[in-house]
């Protein structure tokens, strides 16, 4: 080995015995942990409080939905009543329609069926 690679080698060596690695460094205490494992729990136990609120939210407001009193429910129940309202409509127009054929059809098969008087 020359001189340099020597040096090279060594360095490295005295350089990794210098620097602790990377677990080293920083080792947290159980106190550490205790108060990290704490706040971790606080959180979750948050978490679980604001989706059971959520819940309770969507209940009510799924409840307030079925009640006829809503206004979306009550546009609903008065849209129905107009569109029943409306075929009843249409349906004695057809029929009257139907009628005021047959009847045209048999003022029009009188007339043909006349001999003329010229």
């Amino acid at each position: 080995m020359t001189a340099p690679s020597v040096l090279l080698a060594t360095g490295t060596a005295l350089a990794d015995a210098k620097s602790p690695s990377p677990q080293e460094q920083h080792r947290p205490t159980h106190a550490e942990l205790t108060k990290s494992a704490e706040a971790a729990r606080q959180a979750y136990d948050e978490a679980v409080a604001a989706k059971a609120a959520g819940l309770e939210k969507l209940k009510a407001t799924m409840a307030a939905l079925n009640q006829d009193t809503h206004p979306l429910k009550a546009a609903r129940l008065a849209a129905r009543k107009v569109a029943k309202a409306a075929d009843a409509a249409k349906t004695a127009a057809d029929q009257a329609v139907t009628e005021a054929q047959a009847t045209l059809d048999a003022a029009t098969a009188r007339t043909t069926s006349r001999p003329s008087s010229r």
